[in-house]
């Protein structure tokens, strides 16, 4: 008996032991890595505190208030599994500032990775990282945006131990990955592209022999291709365990049918142009942004170029190359989904052209004070004008909101002072009414943050009248308010917010909020 006292007290303090260098170890990184850390918390509450301190809603934060939104029928049975980890609220305050905190961890994690020293630089990349125009239409869906920072937090952790090496680290690796993939699928960009960036780096810096990164390279390559082949089998099976199917959005938008590779990489760059050149999805939404980042790439390319002179025929022909692949790492998502389903969410591969800018700085020498000058003012700029387009984005959910708000609140008025209003009659609210829009003309706000003109007219509306005004009441399906639209009752009438657009149809009060 004395000897299994003794043996439960030494594993006791064997694991606080363990508990205890853990946490040093821990408490290290922290210290090390501060700066970054809390200038990420900072800057990151200075750009979304008006979403974390406000209920901003789109059309699918109003159905999912009370629920993760598709899970198992969208690919991301990840989803399903956290809802112990986080419960189905839609709170902003309390999954805003852990998102945050994910991503300041994230931000840290990079900055080791590829090495980046300078101060002002890892401020300027942690402050663009959490003013991101994808991490702002993260936050307009809330009801997943833990989820998905926890993704991006498995997806770098899983570059990370690829780096380290070896067979554990490299298994470990690929855990993370494949459970990153589970949750939104879109961050195998990152991890891509975070990738071919190592291998830039290892080439400009000399570190790496020709032969050796074309090796590393391919490794990389066949890690990506396995953890997407197992990633796709366990969708296979959830889907099977579960007795379900994909939903249409995921059918209507996975290339799973005659897929046109060379179309697909075809598309896959010059939708990267297109980030220049049309301010698609609002990765690039200013002009200043713009003349902005082509002054960054202006200074990288300049000094790629002079790198390029000192390496050699088959190092040059290799930098150019990863260049290549950095793009279309960047954009991998083009050749897994139809150019439909891209919007500004799965675009957060794009953050990587702020690394290669780090990574640029880190190798300008001194004496090249112009250059590097130009990448930190490039960066200030690009990090200030995401913070303004930030709360340029919320203000327009915030208007949206109140505007739908009011738009409702006066339907419902009128519909409970319409006569033979009682419990047996079924609400109709018919067409469409637009919100007046005052979004920055060079974007489109609705690919960020999901709501355009539509907040009073997507499929949640009812979930609006129930929730945000307490009016659940008998609603009639889309075969019925279609049926409606065609009697010659409903022609005639006004359309809202005029007189006559509250009127009985038989057993329905109809609401005619546009002609369609």
């Amino acid at each position: 008996g004395s000897d299994g006292e003794a043996m439960k007290k030494i594993k006791l303090q064997h694991n606080i032991i363990h508990y205890e260098e853990v946490v040093s170890k821990a408490v290290g990184l922290l210290q090390e890595h501060r700066l970054p850390f809390f200038a990420s918390l900072g800057i990151g509450l200075l750009t979304h505190m008006f979403m974390f301190t406000n209920k901003l809603i789109n059309l699918d934060d109003i159905f999912n208030l009370f629920d993760k939104g598709a899970s198992v029928t969208s690919g991301r049975w990840g989803l399903e599994l956290l809802r112990g980890i986080f419960p189905d609220y839609s709170m902003p305050w309390f999954y805003g500032i852990i998102s945050l905190i994910l991503l300041s961890i994230s931000v840290c994690m990079t900055i080791r990775l590829f090495e980046i020293r300078n101060r002002y630089v890892q401020v300027l990349f942690a402050g663009i990282m959490v003013s991101f125009p994808a991490l702002t239409g993260v936050f307009s869906y809330m009801f997943t945006s833990a989820p998905y920072m926890l993704s991006m937090l498995l997806a770098v952790s899983a570059v990370v131990l690829c780096e380290k090496g070896g067979k554990a680290n490299t298994a470990m690796a690929a855990v993370c990955a494949f459970f990153s993939l589970s949750i939104y699928q879109a961050f195998i960009e990152l991890i891509a592209s975070y990738f071919v960036l190592m291998l830039v780096k290892k080439v400009i810096s000399g570190r790496g022999e020709p032969a050796e990164v074309i090796r590393t390279g391919i490794c990389r390559v066949l890690f990506l291709l396995a953890v997407m082949v197992a990633y796709y089998a366990s969708v296979k099976l959830m889907l099977v365990l579960t007795h379900s199917d994909f939903n249409d959005y995921a059918n209507e938008n996975l290339a799973t049918e005659s897929i046109n590779l060379v179309r697909r990489v075809y598309v896959a760059f010059v939708n990267f142009i297109y980030f220049f050149t049309r301010y698609n999805w609002g990765l690039i939404n200013t002009p200043l942004s713009l003349a902005m980042h082509l002054t960054a790439l202006g200074v990288v390319g300049v000094v790629l170029l002079g790198i390029m002179k000192k390496l050699g025929m088959v190092r040059t022909l290799l930098l150019g190359f990863l260049g290549v692949m950095l793009i279309l790492a960047m954009n991998s998502m083009y050749l897994i989904v139809n150019e439909e389903a891209i919007h500004t969410l799965t675009l957060f591969s794009f953050a990587s052209l702020y690394v290669l800018f780090a990574i640029v700085f880190e190798a300008l020498m001194q004496e090249k004070k112009l250059g590097r000058d130009l990448l930190l003012i490039a960066m200030t700029v690009i990090m200030l004008n995401n913070i303004f387009i930030a709360n340029n984005a919320y203000l327009q959910l915030h208007m949206a909101y109140e505007q739908a708000y009011g738009i409702f609140n006066s339907i419902v008025t009128q519909i409970q002072q319409t006569e033979g209003f009682d419990e047996d009659k079924t609400i109709a609210i018919v067409g469409k009414a637009d919100i007046e829009e005052r979004s920055y003309p060079w974007f489109e706000d609705e690919k960020i943050m999901g709501i355009g003109s539509a907040l009073v007219n997507v499929y949640s509306r009812e979930r609006f009248f129930q929730y945000y005004l307490g009016f659940d009441v008998n609603y009639a399906t889309d075969e019925e308010k279609e049926a409606l639209s065609q009697r010659p009752e409903f022609e005639q009438m006004a359309v809202y917010p005029y007189y006559g657009s509250v009127q009985v149809i038989d057993q329905y009060i109809v609401v005619k909020l546009g002609a369609e």
